[in-house]
């Protein structure tokens, strides 16, 4: 008969039961950081769409309308080019792109330019891609903060932002928006007149 009192290690039994409360804490952390993170994002995503309204506001306070753009019903990126990195299928400069046809927004210098003026600095945040899709032609794919400056009969008389938030959120106050459960995406409009 073996002698078990001096016997040192552990029973397979116990080195399960540590790997699985490891698991379960793993688990536990990956979750929470993901929150974390989302909330993080959509906090940034807020602050920036603040920013941005607020530097439209003056400049039309200042000239009297807002930042036209060089094509009718055109929709740009607000921000740096920086801001805009080439990834995930977006062309440096670029936010919006479509897999169907030749939708396509990208940072204009101009509107960036106008608004250094009223801005102090470009908010950037690390827009996670959004998809768009349409039943029969395609899908939209967006990053960043958009701005529409209307078509050439009302631009700088009216114009919107809009931006897209992963998961099922609250756009702000002055803002609407919806959620996509077939992206899993939110997209948050506001419009200033």
């Amino acid at each position: 008969m073996r002698n078990t009192a001096n016997r040192s290690g552990f029973t397979i039994v116990e080195l399960l039961i540590v790997i699985v409360v490891i698991a379960i804490l793993a688990t536990i952390s990956t979750v929470a950081y993901a929150g974390i993170q989302n909330r993080a994002y959509v906090t940034a995503a807020g602050a920036a769409r603040s920013a941005y309204i607020r530097a439209l506001k003056l400049y039309k306070v200042d000239k009297g309308r807002y930042p036209v753009v060089p094509a009718d019903g055109q929709t740009v990126c607000l921000g740096e080019l920086a801001h805009y990195p080439a990834k995930d299928g977006f062309a440096s400069g670029q936010c919006r792109y479509s897999d169907y046809g030749a939708a396509t927004a990208t940072v204009d210098a101009a509107v960036t330019s106008e608004l250094k003026t009223y801005i102090t600095t470009a908010p950037s945040v690390n827009w996670p891609p959004a998809t768009e899709y349409y039943v029969g032609t395609g899908t939209d794919y967006y990053r960043g903060i958009f701005y529409y400056a209307g078509t050439t009969a009302n631009q700088g008389k009216d114009a919107s932002i809009w931006f897209y938030i992963k998961g099922s959120q609250t756009c702000p106050q002055d803002g609407y928006g919806g959620y996509n459960s077939d992206t899993g995406e939110t997209q948050c409009t506001v419009y200033l007149q």
